[in-house]
């Protein structure tokens, strides 16, 4: 037995029937815990067993690296660190030293490296794998190569996450949706991970001919080069493997197949997946993470975590995708919206924008006088839905309204402003029945819609699989009114009071109250007589929302009422929500990834699972904080932040070449776009946790959103400069998301909102908080939030040095004027005079006030 350790970690190599067997233990403080070791196939392969392991359908092309290797030696420590990547430490040069074992062998003609390497104090082993094809066929060809690991976990695992569902013990989880990857399992305080080393994805590409198939549909393509398809990575997660009674967890190189963009499946008949690669040279590399230690149902924070500063951190301070100041954007984007007039769908390729001056009523921005109301909306854009302007869950107007509102008093627009205060009319004229109210107003016929759905009252089966869509004859949502009506306090109180605001939403916090079930949980329908169908009506994510809502009223009104039914509500979201991540909501089941509401994946052991529910948590959890300051709410909204942040892109793959995705979010688990536009809901939410929590990381995955929430924007400047090439929408506008159906794809828009109008809210809401530059001296922490990288700061208690870098200069095509940005500087005595030295800039001497905003120019 051989063994390499650190006081985190310990890896031991024992031989085993010829073969060498990892097995990786955590500290528990007093005792070392085995929680996962390497997994070698049974040599008598099951019927039924994961057909991933099975190298006997094709012992040339499927390799499974644990069948070769029959070699290993500890390596001499690295005292300088040398061998850690720069990304890893922000000094390698004085970095601790590395322990590494290096694991060799053969499978047929075949060479296997592997590489395993503790940092002093990393709580994660790293691992590499290099293979040799030089041995075989010219050129080379692959059906698969797969490093297994088993968590040492017996039974279910309290908690498991993976980026992607798995319809079959066959499929696995393809690259398509490595936003921010992961494979997790944990189950009481013992926590196993896989992590995928994105720089080695990007930096060892290699061409496979004839992968990358998505027979499912083929609308909208970007085209791509056949000679240049890439070999894909893959993970997987499997519960119920055939093989071992425990979680198996595997990460390689191979191919899948889309499957209704949101499953990759395997063909596992003899050389059905086997292909032609431009090299021989394989590498691939994840971080295995182990713990024994792990708060329960939370260990995935510190993956999060990781993400962030290993990958994260680096692509916020590189120039993209943000090509301009905010404030250009908004001149731009604002007017391009209000005269756009919609699109038609030529073939299935493309799209024609009419423009006719003579039909301002085919405008998305539309206003109007009634009964000594001004009146107005935004429309949605999607052809089915153009008569109709949202206060949804999804698309929502009172959102937009607080982002023009701001843009409108930065830029002197009154007209902006006048815009906002028509959306908020309107929303505050929707009908209300006890309180509740629809959420869609028909522009043509000038009347309110519940929603877009109608469940079943009768026959209600939860197993069916069904979208319900029926606008006509809809029912009310709670989860729409609740956005709506957050969004109607949050203008309240940071962009001007309107008095129809408050009794409105009264009326609607009173109808929550009479509505909250025993449990705590608010039913996510209510017919036209306001009983609840049996959809989600005691069970559902929908809570967020209503707390955000109660919260504000009790800051406006300080009705203990509206605070209790609060906790009772966040009572109910950290009691049977969030330990399981349970994130069932009407798109994880209704939308283009339908499913049963009954759904749940034995493979990969996840419920429904949305972001949309998880955004509504994260501004309700605070805000319940906020209320209340105990911090087991606080605690409660961190653990939902870096939930969230497992969808967020925190890197810029090879294979993503629509647009420039860092900073983007995706939907949903299983779903395979990226940059889609509920990016800016979670901005300003992120935001708000760091700073309420102390955690830079979060304000800057927040500012991160911000700029993705922007980047599908058509603009010559994004263009120019790499961030959105294959548009199809004219300046100002865009589409809700790109490579939807799991291939580089240009898919449309369902409306501003899930555009540059929402995005352009996100950017309001983060400036208002952080201002062009955020600086506290007492975390210590500095972020750059407009076109500006924070690089770092310091401050004796007189002198404050900041370093500040234009991102928009260091663009290919860059912004030549000089940017001037708003620093805000807090932590300091109001009175107090201090020096500030922002580079190599003349001090200036200003008092703790006038830092708290204070313009600077680079």
């Amino acid at each position: 037995m051989l063994e390499i350790s650190n006081e985190r970690i310990k890896v031991q190599f024992h031989i085993d029937g010829g073969k060498i067997v990892q097995r990786y233990f955590a500290n528990a403080g007093r005792e070392w815990v085995l929680a996962a070791e390497s997994f070698s196939p049974p040599r008598d392969f099951p019927n039924g067993g994961a057909q991933l392991y099975n190298s006997r359908i094709d012992p040339v092309h499927r390799l499974v690296v644990t069948e070769g290797i029959s070699h290993v030696e500890i390596l001499p420590e690295d005292p300088g660190g040398a061998a850690q990547r720069a990304e890893q430490v922000e000094d390698p040069a004085g970095a601790p030293p590395l322990m590494r074992a290096r694991l060799s062998g053969m499978i047929g003609l075949h060479r296997i490296t592997q590489t395993i390497t503790l940092g002093d104090d990393a709580d994660y082993a790293h691992v590499e794998v290099v293979v040799d094809l030089g041995g075989g066929e010219r050129p080379p060809r692959l059906d698969c190569v797969v490093l297994p690991i088993t968590a040492a976990i017996d039974g279910a695992p309290d908690y498991s996450h993976a980026p992607a569902y798995k319809p079959t013990v066959d499929d696995v989880i393809g690259d398509r949706v490595f936003f921010a990857p992961a494979a997790i399992v944990q189950k009481g305080a013992v926590l196993v991970a896989i992590v995928p080393d994105l720089d080695i994805i990007n930096a060892n590409v290699v061409f496979a001919r004839g992968a990358r198939q998505h027979p499912d549909t083929n609308s909208f393509p970007v085209a791509v080069d056949p000679e240049k398809v890439t070999l894909p990575a893959a993970m997987d997660l499997e519960l119920q493997s055939g093989l071992t009674s425990r979680p198996l967890l595997a990460y390689g190189l191979m191919d899948s197949i889309t499957r209704q963009h949101v499953y990759w499946q395997r063909d596992n008949r003899p050389g059905a997946m086997v292909r032609e690669l431009s090299s021989g040279q394989l590498r691939f590399g994840f971080d295995l993470f182990v713990a024994a230690d792990a708060p329960p149902h939370r260990g995935y924070q510190a993956i999060a975590r990781h993400h962030w500063k290993r990958y994260g951190r680096a692509n916020l301070h590189r120039p993209r995708p943000q090509a301009m100041p905010w404030d250009q954007y908004a001149r731009q984007c604002y007017a391009a919206t209000w005269s756009y007039q919609g699109y038609r769908i030529i073939g299935s390729q493309g799209l024609e924008h009419p423009v006719d001056p003579a039909q301002p009523e085919r405008n998305l921005w539309q206003q109007w006088d009634s009964g000594g109301k001004s009146l107005g909306a935004v429309r949605l854009t999607a052809p089915q839905w153009y008569d109709l302007a949202a206060f949804t869950g999804w698309w929502n107007n009172a959102c937009d309204a607080t982002g023009m509102h701001w843009w409108g008093k930065r830029l002197g627009d009154e007209t902006l402003a006048d815009k906002a205060r028509r959306i908020v009319t309107l929303a505050v004229s929707a009908p209300q029945k006890s309180g509740m109210f629809p959420s869609l107003y028909h522009l043509k016929e000038h009347r309110w819609v519940g929603t877009l759905w109608r469940p079943p009252s009768e026959n209600y089966d939860p197993a069916k699989t069904a979208n319900y869509w029926d606008f006509n004859s809809s029912v009310y949502q709670t989860a729409s009114a609740s956005v709506t009506c957050g969004y109607l306090m949050q203008y309240r109180r940071t962009c001007e009071e309107s008095p129809a605001i408050l009794p409105f939403v009264r009326a609607y916090g009173d109808f929550l109250l009479s509505a909250v079930r025993d449990n705590g949980c608010v039913p996510a329908w209510f017919d036209e007589n306001l009983a609840p169908p049996p959809s989600l009506r005691n069970s559902n994510a929908d809570g967020g929302a209503h707390v955000w809502v109660l919260c504000e009223l009790f800051a406006a009104t300080g009705e203990q009422k509206y605070l209790d039914a609060a906790r009772k509500m966040a009572g109910y979201l950290m009691r049977e929500v969030l330990p399981g991540q349970k994130w069932s909501d009407f798109e994880a089941l209704y939308s283009c990834a339908v499913k049963a509401e009954a759904f749940f994946d034995v493979h990969t052991g996840q419920p429904p699972r949305n972001l949309m529910s998880i955004s509504w948590a994260m501004q309700g959890l605070p805000a319940i904080f906020e209320a209340t300051r105990d911090r087991a709410y606080l605690e409660a909204a961190e653990a939902v932040a870096d939930y969230a942040s497992l969808f967020q892109a925190v890197w810029a793959p090879h294979y993503v070449i629509t647009a420039y995705p860092f900073g983007g979010f995706n939907s949903q688990v299983g779903d395979a776009e990226w940059l889609d536009q509920r990016t800016h809901r979670m901005a300003d939410p992120l935001v708000r946790i760091g700073l309420l929590t102390g955690r830079g990381d979060l304000v800057e995955r927040g500012v991160a959103a911000v700029r993705g929430a922007m980047t599908l924007t058509s603009h010559e400047r994004h263009r120019a400069n790499g961030i959105y090439m294959h548009t199809d929408f004219p300046t100002g506008m865009g589409p809700e998301n790109i490579d939807h159906e799991g291939f580089p794809q240009r898919p449309l828009s369902s409306g501003a909102s899930w555009s540059s109008v929402g995005g352009l809210a996100a950017a309001a809401h983060a400036m208002a908080r952080l201002g062009g530059v955020y600086v506290d001296v007492t975390k210590p922490l500095a972020v750059g939030v407009d076109g500006v990288a924070a690089e770092g700061m310091s401050f004796d208690g007189r002198t404050l040095r900041v370093k500040l870098v234009n991102q928009l200069a260091a663009l290919p095509s860059p912004w030549t004027a000089p940017l001037e940005i708003g620093l805000r500087v807090v932590g300091l005595a109001d009175e107090k005079q201090y020096e500030l030295i922002v580079n190599a800039q003349p001090p200036r001497r200003l008092s703790g006030r006038e830092l708290a905003q204070v313009r600077v120019r680079l």
